[in-house]
């Protein structure tokens, strides 16, 4: 894990690329129905798509090393067969993308996962990288590592220090930034609190602030509690369709809550 991921490099061609995870999402096709990230031997970050910008999407690995967006060669959104490679789908048409994703089963060695060290199933969303930049510390709502087995103990130590180092460079805590626990087989669920101060302690108890304000630097902005732990009486954060990660008792933003 590079040192500081929240920051653009001079290799990222003025986008960054994520993925969307949602509890109808396909299950990973070798067999572990395990939730289908790009990798799993690495930690990674939870962004808030309030303060970010969608480029295009895929269906599944964009193969984007070229072109961000396939140098604007949209996919139709009419099509209803599955996605074929010489083509992306437009921002506007994230749920046409979503559609394909569903309905068309990546195969475990297909064209397009081809890094052996990936799950074949994940999607690929194209992130505009000014957007990103311009919005820290808010493009990300919290970091995380997994409970995969090829995420031991250096995988979850760099996550922790990548996390300690995000708080420093911003002045923020972890009740404003939080680490997680993302485990790969709870579709429902995934999400789960760390306790910084245990080495793999996980509290599902420990609330969690809102993201700092945008104009204020570390001030929290105070969130509503989360009635039973859901975010549908949330509207300051979420709207009616999502609902909270995990056991987290706060509402943080669409970004952090699953798709139902």
């Amino acid at each position: 894990m590079i040192s500081k991921p929240w920051l653009t490099s001079s290799t990222s061609r003025g986008a960054r690329s994520a993925m969307l995870i949602f509890s109808k999402a396909p299950k990973d096709p070798t067999g572990s129905r395990a939730i289908p990230l790009f990798r799993q031997n690495l930690g990674g970050l939870v962004l808030r798509h309030s303060e970010l910008r969608l480029l295009c999407s895929y269906p599944e690995d964009g193969r984007t090393q070229g072109s961000p967006c396939r140098w604007g060669k949209w996919c139709d959104p009419e099509h209803s067969g599955c996605w074929s490679e010489d083509c992306a789908y437009s921002s506007s048409d994230l749920k046409s993308m979503l559609q394909v994703y569903q309905r068309c089963p990546q195969q475990p060695n297909g064209p397009h996962n081809h890094n052996p060290m990936n799950n074949a199933g994940y999607n690929e969303v194209v992130l505009d990288e000014k957007s990103w930049s311009e919005n820290l510390p808010r493009t990300v709502a919290a970091f995380f590592f997994t409970t995969s087995p090829s995420c031991q103990s250096r995988c979850r130590e760099d996550a922790r220090q990548v996390h300690r180092s995000f708080l420093d460079e911003y002045r923020l805590t972890s009740m404003q930034v939080p680490l997680l626990l993302l485990d790969v087989k709870n579709w429902q669920a995934p999400f789960s609190a760390v306790d910084p101060g245990q080495e793999d302690g996980v509290s599902s108890a420990r609330p969690v602030a809102g993201p700092p304000q945008r104009d204020a630097g570390p001030q929290l902005t105070p969130s509503k509690a989360c009635p039973n732990g859901e975010c549908s009486q949330c509207e300051t954060w979420c709207d009616k369709r999502w609902h909270c990660a995990g056991n987290v008792k706060a509402c943080l933003g669409c970004s952090f809550c699953m798709y139902e």
